[in-house]
């Protein structure tokens, strides 16, 4: 998880410990309630003032304070995507919860996972928000593409390709056939798996899931694993175990019900060619 993500969970713990609305914690700190939320779900960069000023508003002391003191500053600390200013903020996210990840699990249903995405592909996803301008075509595109390094530094990562993704033409000929031999490289690594739901594939009740989604196992042992649930205009990040357990429960049931790697090797193989 992303220091600034573990930083906002422990602060949100604190307020539900006392029963407070974000509303009234923003009332005692003089700050918007819109701001709390943001601290709360890791979308700024903490202020470490402010962060001592609301540990004493909450009333922590000693060793607790010390550690989210220390852990603020840590979130507040550049890391090497910050040299991809232009990247969105979406992506930025994605990023920094990558940082200290030690395997990740997820599902795709319509586009390939941006882990594995070839730079033609992503430069087409990226494309087609283009007019918006809220964030640099280029530095998205490299930042993407950086944020893969880590799939080379041992990350355990499978994914789960719904066959759609694949077969729905998201992108030109010559750059999903290119995409399909990307897989095939990757697929090819040891820390990486990639396997293909089938449409005809029969899931344990008949059931799908609803959307994209992926989940994350971090290096710090103190550290609940997460789960980011992808939406047309957002993604969520969650940690209660309720959810983290009914996703788990999900993935199985996709993962149990999805073609071999061998086998989708072979399928990525005859898309080449179809491409």
């Amino acid at each position: 998880m992303s220091k600034r993500l573990r930083l906002g969970t422990e602060l949100r713990k604190l307020r539900e410990s006392r029963e407070w609305s974000v509303t009234h914690v923003g009332g005692l700190m003089g700050w918007s309630h819109t701001k709390v939320s943001r601290l709360e779900n890791g979308k700024v960069r903490p202020d470490v003032g402010e962060v001592m000023d609301l540990l004493d508003t909450y009333g922590v002391s000693g060793a607790a304070y010390d550690r989210l003191v220390g852990l603020s500053r840590q979130a507040n600390a550049r890391g090497w995507w910050r040299a991809f200013a232009g990247m969105p903020e979406r992506q930025m996210g994605f990023v920094e919860m990558e940082s200290g990840v030690l395997g990740i699990r997820e599902y795709a249903m319509v586009f390939i996972p941006g882990l594995l995405q070839h730079a033609g592909y992503a430069r087409q996803r990226f494309s087609d928000r283009d007019a918006v301008k809220d964030f640099d075509l280029a530095a998205a595109v490299d930042g993407r593409l950086e944020r893969q390094k880590i799939l080379g530094l041992g990350t355990e990562y499978e994914a789960i390709l719904d066959e759609a993704v694949l077969r729905r033409r998201t992108a030109p000929p010559d750059v999903m056939a290119a995409q399909f031999r990307h897989l095939i490289e990757l697929a090819s690594r040891e820390n990486v798996t990639v396997r293909v739901l089938r449409l005809d594939a029969e899931v344990e009740y008949l059931s799908r899931a609803l959307n994209s989604f992926s989940l994350y196992r971090f290096d710090d042992p103190d550290q609940d694993d997460m789960v980011s649930v992808e939406t047309e205009t957002s993604d969520l990040w969650l940690g209660d175990p309720e959810d983290l357990a009914r996703y788990s429960v999900v993935y199985g049931r996709l993962r149990a019900a999805a073609v071999s790697p061998e086998a989708t090797l072979d399928l990525l193989r005859s898309l080449v060619d179809q491409a």
